[in-house]
């Protein structure tokens, strides 16, 4: 996080006061959300375009459909299936990429806020030291 500073971070931070996951884990957990979908859906659709059978040497294929010929049909629904996850992945990061940018937002909000009470807290030490 490159908001705030260590004072700021330390106040997000650690469980709340009722047990739950920190303000700061959880906007976390949103950017390695939005990672890992971004990773899954790369593996996905490079296994989907890979078409190991069908972009394998002639003789590999030739040796492979004698050895099982519903080999290839399982081939194109494998890479068939895998486009589809893949491109249903991308769509859900994509999704989550806003997520992560409004995660983004709701901390400079929470900056915001925290500025405000330590202006405050100083200009209420300042007039009473006067």
């Amino acid at each position: 996080m490159a908001l705030g500073d260590d004072k700021f971070r330390a106040s997000i931070s650690g469980k709340t006061k009722d047990g739950g996951e920190s303000p700061f884990i959880v906007v976390n957990a949103t950017f390695v959300h939005f990672i890992v979908l971004q990773i899954l859906a790369l593996i996905a659709a490079l296994i989907g375009k890979s078409q190991p059978i069908y972009n394998s040497p002639l003789c590999i294929q030739r040796f492979l459909l004698d050895l099982a010929p519903w080999l290839y049909e399982v081939s194109l629904v494998i890479s068939v299936a895998s486009s589809f996850i893949g491109y249903f992945l991308f769509i859900y990061a994509i999704f989550s990429a806003l997520a992560a940018t409004m995660a983004i937002f709701r901390i400079a909000g929470w900056l915001e806020v925290y500025h405000v009470k330590q202006v405050n807290k100083k200009s209420v030490q300042g007039t009473a030291n006067k």
